[in-house]
């Protein structure tokens, strides 16, 4: 397999670079080429454009304006994710980055030890009540020839997942409520 150095280090095989100018069109960036990536990239070192981190394991993202299509520059996975994320969450509404910084330093009371309820809530309590109730009047060998069976009908039934169900089925094994068969 043919491979290419580009300005870092990183070698991309040639396949890969043709996939790479492909993908980077799909996202709307008519622009980018492997030559203007390779430029970039010795322009910035060979490191991200926001942290100026050396990748380790993973090539640089080119970024991107969504709605241009223009290129800012290289950046590592994690700053491309973040800066994606922040794009999304200013495009919500005005921000102020000074109530984020107070938001990030506030902490709320804790109440004293006595005030705090004991035990789950008295709504999840009473769920569970109702789920171990009907695995048990469903639990008959008559109606459901496996456990398999009666645990797919709660899970129906409560919309729970088969791994909620078979804790409960397990709780209700260890403690001697359904009998084992």
């Amino acid at each position: 397999m043919l491979k290419f150095k580009v300005a870092a280090g990183w070698e991309v095989p040639t396949k890969e670079r043709t996939g790479l100018e492909q993908n980077w069109r799909n996202q709307g960036i008519e622009q980018a080429s492997m030559k203007k990536y390779q430029r970039l990239l010795k322009e910035q070192n060979g490191t991200c454009a926001l942290c100026t981190r050396n990748p380790i394991k993973k090539r640089l993202a080119l970024d991107h304006n969504h709605e241009t299509g223009r290129i800012r520059g290289l950046l590592c996975q994690r700053c491309n994710f973040v800066l994606g994320i922040l794009e999304s969450w200013l495009s919500w509404g005005p921000v102020d980055i000074d109530d984020v910084i107070n938001y990030k330093g506030r902490e709320v009371p804790h109440l004293p030890e006595d005030e705090l309820p004991e035990g789950p809530h008295p709504y999840v309590q009473e769920k569970h009540a109702a789920i171990k109730k009907r695995v048990c009047e469903l639990w008959d060998p008559l109606k459901y020839g496996s456990l398999k069976e009666c645990m797919e009908e709660v899970g129906k039934e409560f919309k729970l997942s088969s791994r909620s169900v078979r804790r409960i089925v397990g709780s209700l094994y260890k403690s001697g409520q359904i009998p084992y068969r």
